[in-house]
């Protein structure tokens, strides 16, 4: 619900404004009417005398009843609004959900190692970079990047802040913005698809891209598929037993004897896996066939990319690319690797498995007085030079004293803070290398 908040205010300012009015709107009537409540019970209960002859009192309770028929009617009003406000902002809620899968894949991401931690700051503050790359959204004199969005909400902040409240009006103590956002049109539902459709492939891409640059190299074939696969499920296009079965292996617990020919070529716990497979309908016969056509599957089987040839016989057509995939875990499991890399390009596009060279401009626009980068170097590479080269052509030099770059070690560490606190004042940049030696 917070995420759909985020995501209704960056697309229809209009709606979640109104829906906050409208918060604050009932609380004032409880409000209102509880203090009427009170004046009465205060009144009646220090009148003295015949009540019936108690002007005072009886123009009190006449517009008591006056101001709470009056706000009866505003409620009435205010709940009609209330639904038509939901069923515009329910549109988005696909969005929204996308955003929670990418951030609890990311927050499960320590299960693959301990170093890959994500806070939910920085998390809000790319996918709302995603929402605003989306194509055909509101217009804006030019796109939002990492830094320009992160400065925007909160300059120099505690990242341990709640960024959401500062980006969703509904979670501002009851505060309502003064500028009131201009209302939209309701979007046609082919308007709609579309825009939500732009939603999901920027949102998921700037996030996957964020998350990928913090990712070892054997890692991130992992973490692409996870997100594949996840997608997937969610959108119920994935069959739950073929999953487990992908995930585990399907085993035979007694498989029939292999023939001469497939001997040839396949071994015993690969003939073993794949009458596991034939225990599911899509497979029913399969080994049967390949017995058949030993000499198409022969040629199949020791392809050296057998995952990019295409199966013999109706196979090809008959199984999808999952069951595809499964097959190949059975019978060429040295091949799963290639196979899910084109299973996820297939399915999610060429950017999620093929990753462009490292761009020190690029990664400067996802930087911040409060956002630093950390490199984690292998032995032999350094991006000093990148950095330094993209450092001068901002300007910012070691002769004009707007650049520092200083190798940690013993001593160095007052030499670092006083660089920090002089750029922190003054504008600057510092690189640190070695502070693991810190």
């Amino acid at each position: 619900d917070q995420l759909l908040a985020l995501v209704v205010n960056k697309e229809r300012p209009d709606l979640e404004e109104t829906k906050t009015a409208l918060i604050v709107q009932n609380n004032e009537f409880t409000i209102k009417l509880k203090e009427l409540e009170d004046t009465l019970l205060f009144k009646l209960a220090n009148a003295e005398g015949d009540l019936t002859e108690d002007v005072e009192l009886i123009e009190s309770l006449e517009e008591a009843k006056r101001v709470a028929d009056e706000i009866m009617l505003k409620v009435e009003e205010s709940k009609v609004t209330e639904v038509k406000i939901n069923i515009s902002r329910e549109k988005y809620r696909v969005a929204a959900t996308r955003g929670a899968l990418l951030f609890f894949l990311l927050n499960s991401l320590n299960k693959v190692h301990a170093f890959y931690a994500f806070s939910l700051n920085a998390f809000v503050t790319v996918f709302a970079r995603g929402i605003d790359l989306a194509p055909g959204g509101k217009k804006r004199a030019a796109k939002l990047s990492f830094r320009t969005v992160a400065k925007r909400v909160m300059g120099k902040f505690d990242w341990n802040m709640d960024l959401l409240s500062t980006l969703i009006p509904s979670r501002k103590a009851g505060q309502v913005a003064a500028a009131k956002s201009e209302a939209s049109p309701e979007p046609t539902a082919e308007e709609m698809e579309k825009r939500l459709n732009a939603l999901l492939e920027t949102t998921t891409y700037t996030i996957f891209n964020y998350t990928r640059r913090g990712l070892f190299d054997k890692d991130k074939l992992i973490v692409s598929t996870l997100l594949t696969f996840s997608i997937l499920l969610k959108d119920n296009k994935l069959v739950m037993d073929e999953y487990n079965g992908l995930l585990t292996g399907m085993r035979a617990a007694k498989a029939p004897p292999m023939s001469d020919e497939l001997a040839y070529w396949m071994s015993e716990a690969q003939w073993v896996f794949l009458q596991g497979l034939e225990e599911m309908p899509a497979f029913k016969g399969i080994g049967r066939d390949m017995e058949k056509r030993s000499e198409e599957w022969m040629t199949w089987g020791m392809h050296e990319l057998a995952e990019t040839q295409p199966l013999p016989g109706e196979w090809n057509t008959k199984l999808t690319d999952f069951q595809k995939l499964m097959l190949i875990r059975s019978v060429r499991p040295d091949r799963i690797t290639g196979a899910l890399s084109n299973f996820v390009e297939k399915q999610m596009g060429p950017l999620y498995v093929n990753q462009e060279a490292f761009d020190a401009a690029v990664m400067f626009e996802e930087t911040g007085p409060s956002t630093p980068i950390f490199f984690i170097l292998f032995p032999g590479y350094s991006p000093s030079k990148e950095i330094e080269k993209l450092a001068n052509d901002m300007g910012k030099t070691s002769e004009n004293g707007q650049l520092t770059i200083i190798s940690m070690g013993q001593g160095q560490e007052p030499v670092a803070e006083g660089v920090l606190d002089k750029y922190t004042k003054n504008g600057g940049g510092g690189v640190l290398g070695n502070v693991h030696l810190m």
